[in-house]
């Protein structure tokens, strides 16, 4: 909102009255962080209809005046009235007049002081800013006298050419002091207004619960889990106790800092997607923000509040933001994959993970509850003495409870005949991933294959076919030649790992690449959205995409490698 010119320009006017109203060093030294909150204050403002005219004007004023280094316009920029009422507005008050404002304000309370200062009788305006000069010498409170200059001038702003100068730079500073410290007042509702604003809370919220309710036949089944005792894997014989369903450990106020542990596929993202989504439909009620970061897209070592800043997709400029929100316990956050860390360099890796870490344990952060999700306690993770919780996978109870809520109605219970007949698959169908391949597959009318490893491969087969066969989709036939060309070009890079995240711009370049060589009408965008839609591949982070399941990269990794 305001330009770092104009800042500098607030800075130098006003610093001297600082120390005339109270010689703390301290005063001074929080000054760029005060004149910070006026920014904040009108950014908010500008926003509403009702203000933007009043804003623009002055900041359009304090632009011209640092340009061309002249002297400021007082009806452009005395306006008390307007900091005011964005004051009255974020404490959601009804408007009120000025003087009832002072007066709830506790900034002026005798009525003398307001008859002495605004005197009634005709007169000129260097006459009246004379007698008001005299009076504010008798005035023991210095801290008042910014607020009363203020109001004097927004209430009889005068001809600039009618002032001495020395009257007019103290009114001037005096002003701005005044609008400084009265943005101050109300800094915290400033910077809850201001981060939702940045955020855009609402839509962010809206887009988690849309992306989870449009899932095609989707019901979550709560995870099963089995307490450890936060110890490393290599201690054998762990005593099972009895499993309990995730979300019961999530409702734990005395659990904030747990680590969720199981193997590829047994439901550790869908776990932490469902928690995401409960918590944006709750968010009124106890107004916490959910934030998952995926660190498959880690690829170097990183600030953890870079990684949510650019979760938010904030500016460099913006991160006072994320450490506000940290501070008043704004956020709920989900690491997820430990194992899917996109770091080559082991010591680089090593270093990220130690930041985490210290991240996540940190005084400053301790009721900021978190979750992290790997699979396995070992040394190359994190919290493995912290509450651990392993996925167990689905019971048989749970597994048709999942079908039956994300099959087709139609298909349900063939689905649980297949499943009857081949009982040796049930160990791999209570993982969520498997089970929905395994479904898929029946409703596509396709056989089960012999070995459970290969289920990944039938389901892409399948609803690839599918695409074509019954769908008609005219891009369907070029989908698994354009993923293993992707594929080939994405570890190409010397430094590349499974299922590295690849950025928006790099994916259309390749597919319209394939496009060329294949010289078929495909284009990169639409092609983009198709794989999205089908599942296989999702948006891990902003504008940066990966398979959606580990297996289905390896499985074209193998088939690149043997075309080459």
């Amino acid at each position: 909102m305001l330009s770092n010119q104009v800042k500098r320009y607030l800075e130098e006017t006003v610093k001297q009255r600082y120390q005339e109203i109270d010689p703390k060093d301290s005063n001074y030294l929080q000054l760029r962080k005060k004149i910070g909150y006026l920014d904040k204050l009108l950014s908010i403002g500008i926003q509403k209809e009702a203000y933007q005219a009043e804003i623009q004007t002055m900041v359009a004023e304090l632009e011209r005046v640092v340009i061309q280094e002249g002297m400021v316009s007082f009806s452009a920029v005395a306006n008390l009235n307007l900091i005011l009422a964005l004051m009255l507005e974020l404490q959601n008050k009804e408007s009120i007049n000025s003087i009832e404002v002072f007066r709830t304000l506790k900034i002026i309370s005798n009525p003398e002081i307001l008859q002495n200062i605004f005197p009634q009788e005709e007169s000129g305006t260097l006459e009246q800013m004379q007698k008001a000069e005299e009076y504010l010498q008798r005035i023991n409170r210095k801290d008042l006298i910014p607020y009363t200059k203020a109001w004097y001038l927004s209430s009889n702003p005068p001809a600039t050419n009618q002032m001495p100068i020395y009257i007019y730079w103290n009114y001037v500073s005096y002003l701005f002091l005044a609008y400084i410290e009265l943005a101050y007042k109300v800094r915290e509702l400033i910077m809850e207004q201001y981060c939702q604003e940045k955020i855009k809370v609402t839509d962010y919220l809206q887009d988690i619960i849309k992306r989870y309710e449009e899932k095609v036949n989707f019901q979550y089944i709560p995870s099963s889990v089995v307490p450890l005792e936060g110890m490393l894997s290599t201690q054998e014989d762990t005593e099972i106790e009895a499993y309990i369903p995730f979300i019961d450990i999530n409702q734990d106020d005395a659990l904030k800092k747990v680590k969720l542990i199981g193997y590829a596929g047994a439901g550790k993202t869908t776990t932490l997607e469902y928690i995401a989504y409960q918590d944006a439909l709750s968010y009124k009620e106890n107004g916490k923000i959910p934030v998952i970061l995926s660190l498959i897209t880690i690829e170097q070592k990183e600030k953890i509040e870079n990684l949510l800043r650019k979760k938010f997709q904030l500016a460099e400029d913006e991160t006072e933001v994320i450490s506000y929100l940290l501070e008043k316990n704004k956020l709920q956050i989900y690491f997820d994959g430990i194992n899917e860390i996109s770091i080559s360099d082991p010591f680089e890796k090593r270093a990220f993970l130690q930041e985490l870490e210290e991240f996540i344990i940190a005084k400053e952060n301790a009721n900021v509850k978190m979750i992290v999700t790997d699979r396995d306690n070992d040394e190359v993770s994190i919290l493995n003495h912290y509450p651990t919780f392993l996925i167990q996978g689905m019971t048989e109870q749970d597994v048709n409870a999942f079908i039956e809520g994300n099959a087709s109605p139609d298909k349900v219970e063939k689905v649980k005949q297949v499943l009857a007949e081949n009982p040796e698959l049930m160990e791999e169908m209570t993982h969520p991933i498997q089970l929905k391949n395994f479904i898929t597959i029946i409703e596509c009318n396709k056989p089960i294959p012999a070995d459970p490893e290969e289920l990944a491969e039938s389901y892409l087969n399948a609803i690839i076919d599918r695409e074509i066969t019954e769908k008609k989709e005219k891009l369907a036939p070029y989908i698994h030649d354009a993923l293993v060309y992707l594929v080939q070009k994405i570890t190409q890079k010397p430094d590349w790992t499974a299922n590295c995240p690849t950025s928006y711009f790099k994916i259309m370049e390749i597919f319209q690449e394939f496009a060329q060589k294949k010289q078929v009408d495909v284009d990169a965008e639409t092609f983009l959205n198709l794989l999205q839609k089908m599942g296989i591949l999702k948006e891990v982070e902003f504008e940066k995409y990966a398979f959606s399941d580990e297996k289905f990269f390896h499985i074209y990794y193998y088939e690149a490698i043997t075309e080459e």
